[in-house]
């Protein structure tokens, strides 16, 4: 792929770092409209662009990768970790965001990465929604553990005070999100399918549908994988370890940890099953209600595939 032209972009809250392969071109613009316009004009000189590769800044990305997705560019929008590893295997100790850019270039070449779809804005909206309803409900859990230590009469008033403010926010946030479910036809339509599952409710149904927009359209082992309920081995010569989960979508799998339980305790006789004989075989309850979560995102899956 030499004739390739890759490209790694080092985003910042204000600027963007630009590296393009083989020619070692370096760009520094303005992480603004204007920014993006130069950037597509000097990316459109050069032919045989494989990949733009950028990092997960944390939203700072999201504004250049819609906007050159838009401009049918190859982009690939990678998790920051994959790069650093990469960085460190290729020896590269040093960190400046030039040097950051073309890292990312040469990981577009050697690592191939998946192109980033675009985005459903409504998906998008639905996302926001639900990531700021979970930090309310962090902000609402830590002021009643501030409560719980005693404070002084005026600390304890500011912190009722506090705690009824932010739960009428949790309830305004709660039903934008429903709104937003409801009123947008796919996104009704997977809400549906989901919560025909006994166990999974309104808040677990929000989370699946916004933070795992892959439903329906991968394999039963790439979304367990992504969700971080693939087992991982770790074995080495004759040395046979515990496989363990790592990584994936943390806030996915704790959405699901109750919903599974239930089902699989209560609810859901084949999950019911499953979940007791491997408990009668000896194996960790926490182990098993891993197990019995990776085969509901399956089933959810397969639901959501058959359906689209």
């Amino acid at each position: 792929m030499d004739n390739h032209t890759t490209i790694g972009i080092d985003v910042a809250k204000n600027f963007l770092d630009i590296c393009i392969l083989p020619t070692g071109e370096i760009l520094h613009v303005p992480n603004t409209k204007y920014g993006f316009k130069k950037i597509l004009k000097v990316f459109l000189e050069h032919d045989n662009i494989f990949r733009i590769v950028i990092e997960h800044t944390g939203g700072y990305q999201k504004a250049v990768a819609e906007f050159l997705i838009q401009h049918n560019l190859p982009v690939s929008v990678i998790n920051p970790a994959r790069a650093r590893f990469f960085a460190k295997a290729c020896g590269q100790r040093a960190k400046t965001d030039a040097i950051d850019a073309e890292i990312l270039a040469m990981f577009g070449l050697q690592q191939k990465p998946e192109l980033t779809k675009p985005e459903n804005e409504k998906n998008d909206e639905l996302r926001q929604l639900v990531h700021r309803r979970r930090q309310i409900i962090k902000m609402i859990i830590s002021e009643k553990n501030r409560l719980d230590k005693s404070p002084c009469i005026e600390l304890k008033k500011s912190l009722i005070h506090l705690i009824k403010v932010l739960e009428k926010e949790l309830e305004k946030i709660s039903s934008a999100v429903q709104k937003t479910i409801k009123e947008t036809p796919s996104l009704n339509k997977k809400q549906k399918i989901l919560q025909s599952v006994k166990g999974i409710g309104p808040e677990c149904t929000a989370v699946l549908i916004a933070e795992v927009p892959e439903l329906g359209m991968v394999g039963r082992q790439q979304i367990a994988a992504m969700i971080g309920l693939a087992p991982i081995n770790r074995d080495s010569g004759s040395k046979k370890g515990h496989a363990f989960i790592q990584a994936g979508r943390k806030y996915v799998r704790c959405s699901l940890y109750m919903p599974t339980l239930v089902a699989a305790t209560q609810w859901n006789p084949v999950l019911k099953e499953y979940y007791d004989r491997l408990v009668s075989m000896g194996k960790p309850k926490k182990v098993v209600l891993t197990a019995c979560m990776r085969k509901m995102i399956v089933y959810l899956n397969s639901l959501i595939a058959k359906n689209i």
